[in-house]
């Protein structure tokens, strides 16, 4: 598992929990 780092800030930026939305990958 690997995201971009963009994909990650984007992610940061539209969910309020990042790291439940990687708990789902």
């Amino acid at each position: 598992m690997h995201l971009r780092l963009q994909e990650f800030l984007s992610i940061q930026t539209h969910s309020e929990n990042p790291l439940l939305y990687l708990s789902l990958l």
